[in-house]
């Protein structure tokens, strides 16, 4: 049996599912018809290797148990209990880079490193991922952009890392006077 599948059992307890999926319901958890054999799947320890926070939230709620704990059974971090308000700067990110961050940041949950595959995160907790199968590298199959592909005078044009000329104080730079 899983670590999650025993977390849930425990928390059953000599309840039905169908009493905890009323009981949730009867608290507001909007608990959709599909969870219910996704449930049982969990008890049985035949839930999918990587179930979504979305997925946790809501058996969390069913089970009323601490989704950082259903996420630690599941072997991710722990995280925190509300959702990431990026600051207010990111208003400033076009469509490219809000989707490489949102992919940044799924990587470093999922402990992707360096020559290590990221699994791809189960939506529904039905095993299913349905995932394109795309990757960060997707966004820019030559590389990075270069500096010269920018036109900006602030962004990554506007970056020279070796001057060909030295500026005002330079100590190559004779003295002016």
């Amino acid at each position: 049996m899983t670590p999650l599948a025993k977390l849930l059992n425990l928390a059953k307890g000599d309840r039905s599912v169908d009493t905890l999926i009323a009981d949730a319901r009867k608290r507001g958890v909007p608990v959709p018809e599909s969870a219910r054999g996704n449930i049982y799947k969990a008890l049985d320890g035949k839930h999918a290797k990587t179930p979504t926070d979305r997925v946790l939230t809501l058996w969390a709620e069913v089970f009323r148990l601490n989704v950082q704990d259903l996420r630690e059974a599941v072997g991710r971090p722990r995280g925190e209990l509300g959702p990431w308000v990026p600051p207010d700067e990111a208003n400033q990110l076009n469509e490219e880079q809000r989707e490489a961050l949102g992919a940044l940041i799924k990587a470093i949950v999922r402990g992707g490193g360096e020559g290590e595959q990221t699994p791809a995160i189960d939506e529904t907790g039905d095993g299913d991922d349905g995932g394109s199968g795309a990757t960060v590298t997707d966004l820019h199959p030559d590389g990075p952009p270069k500096a010269d592909d920018h036109d900006d005078e602030e962004g990554l044009a506007a970056y020279d890392p070796e001057p060909d000329e030295p500026g005002p104080g330079d100590p190559d730079d004779p003295d002016p006077t």
